[in-house]
């Protein structure tokens, strides 16, 4: 099923999951997205829970047998957790319903968020009772990745339901300016409300976030290389708009519901249309009027080609980048299948002198290849569980005054470690105690190697799933064709987006949505269409500018571009020069101003 960002995807497996009798799971990619559905259905009173790397194995156990006894509506899963043998040996004994792919362009390499798990889903059909229904959704997906859908999840037979993807309330627009921060403060002094804007690196993400506070529009940023709770906070908080703007790279906003956005600019082009459709598609969710609007230079084009170059190493490159990884982590020959190991690129890269950027995406083609899956969402909170009685912890605290204050906190607050590990946070414990983070983790773990406690830190950032052993150089299998065929493809819809961002001649949202293979007639309302409008008409909007120049006396042509910034500007200059001629009005220096009879 095919539906417009915002359509109501969740619907469609909610409703029905309703009404039939048993679970409906849902598949879907991201930490946040699953937590926030599921915290949306209890609100409901509907029994609902997520499975995904930041669960604990026991409190696993309790949501399938909840499932088991039919205590479970819906069951939220990340895709890595369906091979588990916990999760494989349970989800047999579960009555289930329907399954839900949230997110399906994830299973595609063409699409713009694959995920090498996704690939595995249809594995649940040889599990499962061969009647139970499988449900795909998207909001983005051209002719190839809705075959790669249908092929990876083995859909017989399927049915393919497409709503129109045409938005009549988003304004589409692509600004070319020389100053993208000019740009920026002229559409926020002439938007007001809740916004997003995207960059594609995270210290450019932060420079214009500061810009912007700076210029009295204050704004979140939003990227991975922050913590899991710092995600989850910023989220929460832009969401309740302690602050209305948030700038972010596209680790944001999948999953995020938010009707009330006004407007998405890109601060760049993106590496494909169906990326940029999707992140400009969180805009005017509440059906009202929302801008999507990109800001565009020459250069950003080839800064997408470069880093599209990158994305596609030499064979060499992957392999060294291969031997690095195994000898980062000191894994030998034959060693490593089934491990999970905390993944950082920048410490790998520096070990062996290599280019982070180009390791990075030399592993993500052997990620694609199917050798290991590099994870960015995992979160598990620290876990303890008292490994002696009360009475022993207790004759313990007393005989050690420097641990006092910490096993006092700990016996007060999570008294239920005794019989089960129970999550806690670590930070708030330090701060409770008045003692810092450090000196605490020593002494969680100064308890558990004497054997009082089981202390288990907590777990974040990206991590590698290991799915095969270590090979020789030799041994690395790369599917040349395929991997040459995906570089063309990229560069294909590279070139796509370029066009859009280049086109003046056509409507955009009806470029946007015949490179999806839908056709409409001119929207009416974007740059394209609004600037054709003004030409059969050139007379009003003369009178528009001769009001506007009247009640402000002394305008730039800066200012005269942020009374409607969808306005061409040569076409703005064009009228200025005609209304010159016309001796009604004159120029000096960058000032035009009204002739006095």
């Amino acid at each position: 099923m095919l539906m417009s960002t915002g359509g109501g995807k969740s619907i469609c497996y909610q409703v029905p999951g309703m009404l039939l009798d048993g679970l409906t799971i849902v598949i879907t990619p991201l930490i946040a997205l699953m937590t926030d559905q599921v915290e949306q259905l209890v609100r409901r009173n509907i029994n609902a829970a997520a499975i995904h790397s930041g669960i604990p194995k026991k409190r696993i156990e309790e949501i399938l047998d909840n499932g088991v006894y039919g205590n479970l509506k819906f069951l939220y899963v990340s895709p890595e957790r369906l091979n588990t043998e916990l999760f494989k040996a349970r989800i047999c004994q579960i009555k289930i319903n329907l399954v839900a792919v949230d997110e399906a362009h994830c299973i595609s390499q063409w699409g713009h968020q694959f995920r090498p798990s996704y690939l595995n889903i249809h594995q649940l059909k040889e599990i499962l009772p061969k009647n139970i229904p499988f449900l795909s959704l998207t909001a983005t997906a051209n002719e190839r990745v809705k075959n790669e859908i249908i092929q990876y999840l083995k859909l017989d037979k399927p049915q393919v339901f497409e709503q129109p993807y045409y938005r009549e309330n988003l304004i589409f627009a692509v600004r070319k300016d020389n100053s993208k921060e000019k740009a920026i403060l002229s559409i926020l002094k002439k938007v007001q409300g809740v916004g997003i804007i995207y960059a594609n690196n995270r210290k450019l993400v932060e420079k214009i976030a500061l810009f912007i506070t700076q210029m009295g529009y204050p704004a979140f940023h939003y990227h991975a290389g922050m913590s899991f709770l710092e995600r989850q906070k910023t989220q929460s908080d832009w969401i309740n708009e302690k602050k209305k703007i948030i700038v972010a790279t596209s680790a944001f906003g999948m999953g995020v519901d938010k009707p009330n956005v006004r407007f998405v600019v890109h601060w760049q082009i993106t590496e494909s249309i169906e990326s940029y459709f999707q992140e400009a598609g969180r805009g005017g969710r509440d059906g009202k009027n929302a801008f999507a609007i990109l800001l565009f230079q020459e250069k950003d084009a080839s800064n997408q080609e470069i880093r599209l170059a990158q994305q596609f190493p030499s064979i060499d490159v992957i392999r060294t980048s291969y031997i690095a990884l195994f000898n980062h982590y000191q894994l030998a020959i034959g060693a490593g299948s089934g491990e999970v190991l905390p993944f950082k690129i920048d410490k790998i890269s520096e070990s062996f002198n290599l280019n982070p950027a180009t390791t990075f995406y030399a592993l993500k083609v052997l990620e694609k290849e199917g050798w290991f899956e590099i994870v960015d969402e995992i979160f598990r909170p620290a876990t303890i569980f008292f490994k002696v009685s009360y009475e022993r912890m207790y004759e313990f605290m007393l005989k050690n005054k420097a641990l006092l204050n910490l096993m006092k906190s700990l016996l007060r607050s999570l008294s239920g470690a005794f019989e089960s590990p129970q999550q806690f946070d670590v930070y708030s414990l330090a701060k409770q105690i008045n003692v810092p983070y450090r000196t605490v983790e020593k002494q969680l773990k100064y308890l558990t190697n004497e054997n009082y406690i089981q202390y288990i830190p907590k777990k974040e950032g990206a991590h590698l799933y290991l799915h095969r052993e270590r090979v020789t150089k030799e041994n690395l299998s790369i599917d040349l064709v395929k991997y040459n065929e995906l570089k063309s493809q990229k560069e294909k819809m590279l070139t796509s987006i370029i066009n859009y961002a280049n086109s003046e001649e056509e409507c955009k949202q009806r470029k946007l949505l015949n490179y999806f293979e839908q056709d409409i007639e001119d929207c009416g309302h974007c740059d394209y269409c609004l600037n054709k409008s003004r030409t059969l008409d050139k007379k009003l909007f003369s009178k528009q500018l001769m009001e506007y120049i009247i009640e402000h006396k002394k305008v730039t042509l800066d200012n005269l571009l942020e009374l409607n910034f969808v306005v061409k500007k040569s076409q703005l200059i064009e009228s200025l020069e005609q209304l010159c001629l016309e001796n009604q009005i004159q120029k000096d220096g960058i000032y035009w101003s009204i002739i006095e009879s």
